[in-house]
């Protein structure tokens, strides 16, 4: 299966929150996901505005 980058990336994310949630931790800041993956900052918050809007994820301050 081939996915484009931005699925690539909102998929990871999605990985990521899933085992944090796991470890107990619900909650994860977009510094530690970008850190981790090596990802854009600005192009994450994109895809996890659209991952929220469609109502994958919760956000907070």
């Amino acid at each position: 299966m081939k996915l484009s980058k931005r699925g690539e990336y909102a998929l990871r994310a999605l990985i990521d929150f899933g085992v944090a949630q796991a470890f107990g931790r619900p909650l994860l800041q977009v510094s530690e996901l970008t850190a981790k993956e090596g990802l854009p900052v600005k192009f994450l918050e994109q895809i996890l505005m659209q991952l929220k809007t469609a109502g994958y994820l919760e956000s907070r301050r």
